[in-house]
């Protein structure tokens, strides 16, 4: 293996179900509690990954050739996109992205537009000026120049780097994560969206039961494609550093966990499992992410 609201709203039905809950209740003993929250994807996902299924999906959207993952924007991860762009025009852009003053390359940039020779050039100048503008903090050029791009005609996958950006400029997390995973399901080879989708899920996008369901299990997937892509251990370092600064709970192990299975590192997985699985509490939140927790843990036991 390579290592890489809808807002509902109740009437009269509301008021129907209230009684009946209120006539239900009062026919159970008191010291009855409501059974602990399950989720019904997440012994999906870890049945995937137990019989391999899960890796083998990752590994087909790893091999697609010409395929460079680490690289960003669209014809970086596939430079067959830009084969047919003059070699001194593709040299005029690598200098100004070199640049090392921000006024300099954008005046680079700006010329370059005027001499670009289809929209794909043009987009990626607007990409480009989209990462000058958020180096600089400064949020309103980078959401003209987005949007600049996407009025370009590209292919389908570059899609992808438009919803990773617009995730970038995202004003809250839960926003930030659907872009993010939108950016995946165009691109299932964009590493960094990959990358920041598992940190997002990680710090977690609610307390809710969905929230927590669809954290967990966007966290295994993540983690799974990051393995099909990498192609050495160290590719994961910078995920790695961002986990430091995070505490050690049920979210951040299941993470931590994935990471150091990808890594073949199966006791450490192991171990960051079951540290996890004791920071856990007695919230709904945690019984889904104990279920994450004991399939990975119980998915370790056999890898050896």
């Amino acid at each position: 293996m390579a290592v890489a609201g809808d807002r509902l709203r109740f009437f009269g039905l509301g008021v129907v179900v209230l009684v009946l809950a209120a006539t239900s209740l009062t026919e159970l003993p008191l010291e009855q509690g409501a059974p602990p929250p399950v989720s019904d994807k997440i012994p999906e996902m870890i049945a995937e990954i137990q019989s391999g299924a899960a890796e083998e999906e990752a590994e087909a959207n790893a091999n697609e050739p010409g395929l460079v993952a680490l690289a960003s924007p669209c014809v970086m991860r596939r430079p067959r996109l830009a084969l047919g762009v003059a070699q001194a025009w593709r040299h005029g852009f690598a200098a100004a992205t070199i640049a090392t003053e921000p006024e300099q390359r954008i005046a680079m940039l700006d010329a370059l537009m005027a001499t670009a020779p289809d929209d794909l050039s043009r987009w990626r100048i607007d990409i480009a000026l989209v990462e000058v503008a958020l180096r600089s903090d400064n949020t309103s050029e980078a959401k003209r120049h987005l949007e600049n791009a996407v009025r370009r005609v590209v292919p389908d996958t570059c899609r992808a780097d438009e919803a990773f950006f617009a995730a970038v400029l995202a004003e809250d997390r839960q926003a930030a994560t659907a872009l993010l995973a939108r950016a995946v399901e165009i691109d299932p080879g964009f590493w960094s969206a990959l990358e920041q989708l598992a940190l997002l899920s990680a710090v977690g996008t609610g307390d809710d039961l969905a929230s927590c369901e669809a954290d967990a299990v966007r966290t295994l997937e993540t983690v799974l494609q990051l393995g099909a892509l990498a192609q050495k251990d160290t590719q994961f370092q910078r995920l790695n550093r961002a986990l430091e600064a995070m505490p050690v709970n049920g979210r951040s192990a299941l993470l931590r966990g994935m990471i150091l299975r990808q890594t073949g590192e199966t006791d450490a997985a192991r171990s960051v499992y079951q540290q996890g699985l004791a920071s856990l509490g007695a919230s709904d939140c945690d019984a889904i992410l104990r279920q994450g927790l004991m399939g990975m843990l119980t998915t370790t036991l056999s890898d050896t």
